[in-house]
């Protein structure tokens, strides 16, 4: 997930599968399970403190407003583009690359499972 998080802020134009920050989850390993196994509806903040510890730069707070309305006003070829169609990429290929080696195991959990972006 970490390269995931990271692609989002290249211009790289392909997500790779099977792509890990081994040694970016050792730096910091301790502070991603406090944030995630704190209970809150709302984590922003903790992301945006861990985001100036590792930065060095305080991020924007986080408006999801923003993000949506960029979004939704995007132009349907350029929506791809936004904040949020990154996310939404890297979230489809992290969500292939994960059924199609369940599929591939022979395991039949994943269901029928193709790679994102190809065609059978």
């Amino acid at each position: 997930m970490l390269y995931a998080l990271k692609f989002l802020r290249t211009e790289a134009k392909e997500f790779e599968t099977e792509r890990y920050d081994r040694q970016g989850i050792a730096e910091i390993e301790a502070e991603l399970d406090r944030i995630i196994n704190k209970r809150q509806l709302d984590a922003s903040e903790d992301w945006q403190a861990l985001g100036t510890k590792l930065s060095g730069k305080t991020p924007e707070p986080f408006d999801i407003e923003k993000y949506q309305e960029e979004y939704i006003s995007a132009e349907r070829s350029k929506k791809d583009e936004t904040f949020l169609g990154k996310f939404i990429l890297a979230a489809l290929a992290q969500k292939s690359m994960v059924t199609n080696r369940i599929f591939k195991s022979g395991s039949k959990l994943a269901g029928k499972s193709v790679e994102r972006g190809k065609r059978e």
